[in-house]
């Protein structure tokens, strides 16, 4: 039997309908709230942020938003970059985490919940996997093991079709045993 839903972060439990679409709109509430600049007095104004989702508790009370810097979303970056992207993650999450409270409240205007849930922040490594991935990929031994698995499934697939045509066709004619 396939399973219907996602697993949750917050218990074993696979996601539910709602869970998903409560989450969606936090997550496009958060996305309104960073680019209006809504949360003055601190340093969140000024910096571009990315929500790639939020996953809810089973009861609807506790969110947790993955974020990403959008500095962070270029597809090449040096070295030195990486680790300043990295350090910037860290204290985005950081700060995000101190001004929950804040954030929650410009979120709660336009909800229509019965409780605005609690959130928490995490940085999301999706992005960085993804470019490892890429990059594994394109190294030249990958490349030449996946050229060599080609040329192999094009030689069984050629010698398949020559081995077919030698074999003799069935008599179509029904044979009498007695």
């Amino acid at each position: 039997m396939a399973k219907r839903f996602k697993k949750s972060v917050h218990s074993d439990a696979p996601r539910s309908q709602r869970q998903l679409r409560v989450g969606e709109l936090l997550r496009q509430k958060l996305s309104e709230v960073f680019s209006r600049g809504d949360v003055s007095g601190t340093n969140l104004d000024t910096r571009l942020v990315t929500v790639t989702e939020v996953r809810v508790s089973p009861d609807l009370k506790k969110a947790t938003a993955f974020v990403v810097p959008l500095l962070q979303m270029t597809e090449t970056l040096s070295k030195r970059k990486r680790s300043t992207v990295a350090n910037s993650a860290a204290d985005l999450t950081e700060e995000l985490n101190r001004h929950a409270g804040a954030l929650r409240i410009k979120m709660g205007d336009g909800l229509h919940l019965k409780y605005v849930p609690s959130l928490s922040f995490k940085s999301d490594d999706s992005f960085d996997n993804a470019a490892m991935m890429d990059n594994l990929l394109a190294r030249e031994e990958v490349q030449r093991d996946l050229s060599n698995s080609q040329l192999n499934q094009q030689e069984s697939a050629s010698n398949n079709s020559e081995i077919s045509s030698m074999l003799p066709e069935a008599e179509s004619e029904p044979t009498n045993e007695a």
